[in-house]
């Protein structure tokens, strides 16, 4: 599994429908902590990965020219 399909299957699928992450995936605070700090651990059966990945999907998302046409 690479990283496109972790953000994928956890952030959008799991999150995206309302329920909560598998006890394995967890999200680090680095939004709310010092600046240029984003971090991404990878350890046997686990995955933490920064909460920053989420504004980062939000402003692909709202910024792509393929979804100027959309409304929410």
């Amino acid at each position: 599994m690479d990283l496109a399909e972790v953000i994928y299957c956890f952030h959008r699928c799991v999150r995206g429908h309302g329920d909560e992450l598998p006890e394995k995936f967890t999200l680090l605070e680095d939004a709310a902590g010092p600046a240029l700090l984003t971090r991404m651990e990878i350890e046997k059966h686990y995955v933490r990965m920064s909460d920053r990945v989420i504004f980062g999907l939000l402003s692909v998302a709202v910024l792509s020219p393929q979804n100027t046409l959309q409304s929410v």
